[in-house]
């Protein structure tokens, strides 16, 4: 007989409760039994039901969000010490790297890297508490993913930036009125033109103008376009509520970021003398490459696309061979790294599949793997092969291996 999944009522654990819960999940972060099976499981049921995954999924899709939501600004560097919480659980749980490696990889001692994983443990726990309370956003984040990947299943193309720039700003100026707020455009330049996936593009402008209007105290919101070498330089400024912390507690400008990431760009948040806040994009006008990753570990995509942000690769996922087989086709990556670890359909069944279609006849495959047999996977058609953990110097140079041009006689 099945029993539906109905939301616990039970009594939300304290925080020292919830520390020593959220410990024994990350501990347990590979062992799908364990978190299948956990109390903090039980307290996602509605949403597993609703998304149409198991309990143990949705409760890993919950810590990832809450650590994504501790990620700070991109221009702050991973061993600064606002990072370190962040970088730790990533590098340590996410991508299970030993602590002793991440500590030398972030300059400090073990001492004091298992300090810092401390803190970000507890500074996990706040945020988890709070959804819990609410229980609001797990679903809504994963449809934001899922509606993210879908429209970067829209190629890019060649455009003018200008006036499609100019275009959604008229759009924006309606909410602008409302909001009894001013909106200014200025373009340093009279043409821009570049390759760039322009749904996305508008999207990702709208969502950043229409969070800044919405958010402000007085004043207007601008927004300036120039060229930087062979880079579009978007710069918004505004002056942000007092009350913007509560109205948007995981991080103000996480939506857009994350659609930008996936157009290539690079952003930058900082504070102005005068008060207002400024959030720079550098967008490359230069065609790039699209990467997709196969793997179920959404943590491990989070990771390859920070160490790839300020390169000009497009990086999108698919957890399963359904999944990577229609991105394959929609895409035409230029790069395929698989792991070979995937429930039902393994990653030689995939790379298989992938090497029968004439897009993955194209494409270069890295094998990604904890299990260390770079022999088997060039045998059976691999490019490359990296072993997890995979640190970023690693992944960049297999990258800029199997991207390089290839002779023609050996081809």
């Amino acid at each position: 007989m099945t029993t539906s999944q109905e939301p616990n009522t039970a009594p939300i654990p304290d925080q020292e409760q919830l520390q020593g819960m959220l410990r024994a999940v990350l501990q347990h972060w590979r062992d799908r039994a364990y978190l299948e099976n956990h109390a903090l499981a039980q307290r996602v049921s509605s949403n597993a039901k609703a998304l149409g995954v198991t309990r143990g999924q949705a409760l890993r899709r919950l810590l990832r969000m809450a650590i994504e939501a501790m990620q700070p600004d991109p221009g702050i560097a991973a061993s600064d010490p606002e990072a370190r919480p962040y970088e730790i659980l990533c590098r340590h749980y996410i991508g299970d790297q030993p602590i002793v490696k991440v500590a030398q990889d972030l300059g400090m001692g073990e001492r004091q890297a298992y300090r810092e994983l401390r803190r970000g443990i507890e500074a996990l726990t706040s945020i988890v508490a709070k959804e819990l309370e609410s229980g609001a956003s797990l679903r809504g984040l994963s449809q934001l993913h899922q509606e993210v990947e879908r429209l970067a299943r829209s190629r890019a193309t060649q455009a003018d930036l200008v006036p499609l720039l100019r275009e959604t700003v008229r759009q924006a100026r309606p909410l602008a009125a409302q909001q009894g707020s001013e909106l200014r455009f200025y373009a340093h330049v009279t043409s821009l033109p570049g390759a760039v996936n322009r749904v996305m593009l508008r999207q990702a402008v709208l969502n950043l103008l229409s969070h800044m209007i919405r958010h402000q105290e007085g004043g207007a919101v601008t927004f300036e376009v120039a060229r930087r070498q062979k880079a579009a330089v978007l710069t918004f400024a505004y002056r942000p509520a007092s009350d913007l912390a509560e109205a948007d507690p995981a991080r103000p400008y996480a939506i857009s970021q994350g659609l930008f990431a996936s157009l290539g760009a690079e952003t930058s948040v900082r504070s102005l003398r005068d008060g207002r806040a400024s959030l720079t994009v550098r967008l490359p006008l230069e065609d790039g490459y699209t990467l997709l990753i196969v793997d179920d570990n959404a943590g491990l995509t989070a990771l390859f696309t920070r160490y790839l942000q300020s390169l000009p690769i497009r990086v999108h996922s698919a957890p399963d061979m359904a999944n990577a087989l229609v991105l394959l086709d929609d895409l035409q990556p230029d790069v395929v790294i698989l792991d070979i670890m995937i429930p039902e359909h393994d990653g030689w069944d995939i790379l298989s599949a992938i090497r029968e279609r004439e897009a993955g006849q194209k494409a270069r495959v890295v094998v990604c793997s904890v299990i260390d047999d770079p022999e088997l996977a060039f045998a059976l058609g691999a490019d490359a092969f990296l072993l997890k953990p995979v640190q970023r110097a690693e992944l960049v140079a297999t990258l800029e291996q199997v991207l390089e041009p290839q002779d023609p006689a050996e081809v």
